[in-house]
C-alpha cells in the first residue's frame, strides 16, 4: 500500500494474495517447527535434569515462577513461553487470513463499484442523447 490514504493499493492484488499464501504457509512451517521442538523441550524438562544444588534451585525458582500470560491467566515461567511460542504460527496465518479476506472483498467491492459506475454512466449517456435529441 503506498500514500496515506488505507486505500491506496499500489501493487496488483494477486502480488498481495501471493504474499498472504506465502506468510500463511511461513506461518504454518513455524507451528511445526515450534511443536517440534516444544515436543523437545518436554522431554529434556524433568526432574533429573535439574539436581538439586544451590544453583538449580534458585533457577527453578525462576522457572517455575508464575507470571502473567495475558488472556491466558497465570502460568509458570516456563509453560507461559513455551505457550505464547505456540501461538507464533497462528498469529502469522491470522494476519495472511486477514489479508486474503480484506483482498478478495476489496477486489468485490472494486468491481462492483466498476459495474455500477459503469450502469450509471450508461443511463446518464441514454438520458443525455434523449434531451439532446428531443430538443
Amino acid at each position: 500500500m503506498g500514500g496515506d490514504d488505507p486505500l491506496d493499493i499500489t501493487s496488483s492484488i494477486p502480488d498481495i494474495l501471493d504474499a498472504a499464501d506465502s506468510l500463511r504457509s511461513q506461518g504454518e512451517n513455524l507451528t511445526n517447527s515450534v511443536n517440534s521442538a516444544l515436543a523437545a523441550i518436554d522431554n529434556l524438562d524433568v526432574p533429573a535434569m535439574f539436581p538439586p544444588d544451590r544453583f538449580t534451585d534458585e533457577f527453578l525458582r525462576t522457572y517455575h515462577k508464575q507470571v502473567d500470560a495475558g488472556e491466558d491467566g497465570a502460568m509458570p515461567a516456563n509453560a507461559a513461553v513455551k505457550h505464547q511460542a505456540g501461538q507464533l504460527g497462528a498469529g502469522l496465518t491470522a494476519v495472511a487470513d486477514f489479508v486474503t479476506n480484506a483482498m478478495l472483498n476489496y477486489q468485490r467491492a472494486d468491481e462492483q463499484g466498476a459495474a455500477e459506475i459503469k450502469e450509471a454512466s450508461g443511463n446518464g449517456t441514454a438520458s443525455a442523447r434523449r434531451i439532446t435529441t428531443g430538443t
